[in-house]
């Protein structure tokens, strides 16, 4: 909790490598920003502060914090590649095209007929998308970025194999009925169905 001011009042909501702050205007409405940390290993130019707070928006511009905490995980997910600067989300806000993930969702719902078998493995597949598409639209999308996103999988289950065999597994705090689950490592051939989904996305999109 940070501390209040005439201003407003500003309150962390998820501390970790990161955190949103959540700030209240005199109107009553939200403003979201992220403070972060850029890891040691990313060569930052001297006199240069690693600790950085990017803006994000309001809340009638549409941002939550839901919204806001997937952007935390996108943001987080691309520090740990190495990765700065890291695109201002605010951008995207210049175009009218959906992210990656919005055209998976829109595209799963187009077609009802599907069997409930094949409609809960292309949520599952597009979950695992998520954080990192969820920002970034079909026309961004090209080979470097589907390269690091492999990348990004394959870090995040050596991750989770780590956490298992240390005894304290993550566990999935979102979607629905997989709340409280544990998060399980990934094989290459599921990774390699997240980018099947990928590209089913991307001829849809």
């Amino acid at each position: 909790m940070t501390g209040s001011s005439a201003r407003g009042r500003e309150r962390a909501v998820r501390p970790a490598n990161g955190e949103i702050r959540c700030y209240t205007r005199h109107d009553g409405g939200l403003t979201y920003s992220l403070r972060i940390t850029i890891p040691a290993w990313i060569l930052l130019p001297a006199g240069h502060a690693r600790r950085r707070t990017l803006p994000l928006g309001r809340d009638d511009q549409g941002w939550t914090e839901e919204r806001a905490l997937k952007e935390l995980d996108r943001v987080l997910a691309h520090l740990t590649l190495g990765h700065w600067p890291i695109p201002d989300p605010r951008t995207r806000g210049s175009s009218d095209e959906l992210s990656v993930v919005e055209c998976g969702r829109a595209w799963i719902e187009r077609h009802p007929e599907w069997p409930q078998n094949t409609r809960n493995d292309r949520l599952w597949r597009l979950r695992n998308l998520e954080p990192f598409w969820s920002m970034l639209t079909p026309s961004q999308a090209d080979v470097s970025l589907v390269d690091d996103y492999r990348a990004f999988k394959v870090r995040e289950s050596q991750r989770l194999q780590a956490a298992i065999d240390a005894g304290t597994p993550e566990l999935w705090d979102s979607a629905g009925d997989s709340i409280g689950a544990v998060r399980r490592s990934l094989s290459h051939g599921s990774i390699n169905k997240f980018i099947a989904m990928l590209a089913m996305i991307l001829d849809e999109a």
